[in-house]
């Protein structure tokens, strides 16, 4: 779980590089069969990333990958994934 600050944090270290930051297929993971606890923590996710985006100058946008689970390509091809995993899972 990601709190907006950590989120803000995550983006402003790309974009305190002078460089723009695109949220690209944004696919918030969780295990399937997904649970109501981890819908409603993806809700939260989904919007502390989105809230993120918008409040940071350089965040040129955001682009989902679906909005339901059943198509996620993440359960099925990635060990590490959140925002910006490259800055460390």
């Amino acid at each position: 779980m990601d709190t907006l600050a950590n989120y803000t944090n995550k983006v402003n270290q790309v974009t305190g590089k002078n460089l723009d930051v695109a949220i690209t297929e944004l696919d918030i993971r969780g295990t399937l069969p997904i649970s109501r606890e981890q819908q409603i923590q993806q809700f939260y996710d989904y919007g502390n990333a989105t809230q993120a985006c918008a409040l940071t100058q350089g965040c040129v946008g955001i682009t989902l990958w679906d909005f339901d689970d059943t198509y996620s390509w993440i359960p099925y091809t990635v060990s590490c994934a959140s925002i910006l995993s490259s800055l460390g899972c």
